[in-house]
């Protein structure tokens, strides 16, 4: 009698997962899910370069990001720099479009991230 009533509780849990399963595969096909697209552009950049008596190089770089979605971070590559090369950000600031340049905001420093 043990057995029986063991069997039959592994198959009531079989038939139960099963169902589970096909309740969520049809609530995935009536109910999809929206996407969200995301995208960006950048519209304007201004670049400088000076390079200094003692062979340093100074280049600045201002890049305005049109962004259309929601994103938490821009990256890009330096490419390959010299393994005596160094790089320093001085600051990121966030406008918003059309405001006015007192309102953009110094964002929080992160560290500078090498392969």
């Amino acid at each position: 009698m043990q057995n029986t009533s063991t069997a039959h509780s592994v198959r009531l849990g079989i038939v139960i997962a099963v169902l589970t399963g096909i309740l969520m595969a049809s609530l995935l096909v009536i109910a999809p899910s929206q996407a969200f697209a995301k995208e960006y552009e950048m519209s304007h950049v201004n670049m400088g370069i000076n390079v200094q008596d003692n062979g340093n190089v100074q280049f600045t770089e201002a890049r305005q990001f049109d962004f259309d979605g929601s994103f938490t971070c821009v990256w890009w590559e330096f490419g390959k720099i010299a393994k005596n090369a160094s790089i320093e950000i001085n600051g990121v600031s966030l406008q918003e479009a059309g405001a006015d340049a007192s309102t953009a905001r110094t964002l929080k420093s992160v560290p500078f991230q090498t392969p």
